[in-house]
């Protein structure tokens, strides 16, 4: 608990005491995979300024306890957005939980789901604000990504928006695949292509992928000014980091079996997810 509340002081969030309790429960429950309450069901006036500082202080106790920040998540990116969601979301990424493609275990999850997804790593600090050409030149890669989110959650019936936020938009594990120069690639023209045992599941365009990135630089800077965290290392993207840019064509249950991902000029990932333990 120690480590949980001296993380929060760094954060300097207006969090009391009984809420700093609240995250430790949270993230014991999220890392011994265990259903976890929703904090809407018990907290009515839980608002949107409230799942973001609670994601703050969900990080910065995993970053505490020795977890690694790699990078940023967008999540909700589509049109028509699920949980009572008004817009595109953001989450942290950690170190540990990159995984290589080949199988994924059905048991180191709550509620597995799939999402097809493109990932980009940065050579650059993004300072805000940014000129798309600035944009693009502070990225060193791009590459196929999977990510595997996990809905820990123990109500989906009611499950809002903003209990998703406060646990970090659901991370457990993701896949990123072989990766090109930017330049290399029109990212207009990347279309994928979903198997599973075969047959396509899913065929969609990608979104406007700077657009994305662009959102969340404008967004972190935004948030960081709100909460008064001028500085702090989760507010900005980052030399090194990595950030995924959300489900492309929706999000697809973690169903067991083998999956092929085709995403054109960017090549494949395939993997298998496997209903018993290691």
């Amino acid at each position: 608990m120690k480590k949980i509340v001296f993380g929060l002081l760094i954060l300097g969030l207006s969090i009391s005491f009984a809420q700093s309790a609240d995250v430790n429960t949270y993230v014991n429950l999220y890392n011994s995979l265990s259903p976890v309450p929703l904090i809407t069901a018990t907290n009515p006036n839980f608002s949107y300024d409230d799942a973001y500082q609670f994601q703050d202080a969900f990080v910065q106790a995993l970053i505490n306890s020795g977890e690694e920040l790699s990078g940023y998540k967008l999540g909700l990116i589509g049109e028509k957005k699920p949980f009572g969601a008004t817009e595109t979301v953001y989450g942290r990424i950690f170190k540990s939980q990159e995984v290589a493609a080949g199988e994924i275990y059905s048991s180191d999850f709550v509620k597995p789901l799939i999402e097809v997804e493109l990932a980009f790593k940065f050579s650059k600090d993004v300072s805000f604000p940014i000129t798309f050409s600035e944009l693009r030149d502070s990225i060193e890669w791009v590459a196929p990504a999977i990510e595997l989110p996990d809905l820990v959650f123990d109500d989906m019936k009611n499950l809002s928006w903003l209990d998703l936020v406060a646990l970090d938009v659901a991370p457990r594990q993701y896949i990123i695949g072989n990766h090109v120069a930017l330049s290399s690639v029109d990212l207009n023209t990347i279309n994928i292509t979903a198997y599973h045992n075969g047959e396509v599941v899913k065929q969609a365009p990608s979104p406007d992928q700077m657009g994305l990135l662009m959102y969340l630089a404008a967004k972190l800077n935004s948030q960081m000014r709100k909460y008064r965290q001028l500085g702090s290392p989760l507010y900005k993207i980052q030399a090194g980091h990595i950030v995924i840019t959300g489900a492309i064509g929706g999000i697809m249950p973690g169903k067991p079996g083998s999956y092929q991902i085709n995403y054109g000029p960017l090549g494949n990932i395939d993997f298998e997810i496997v209903s018993t333990g290691k």
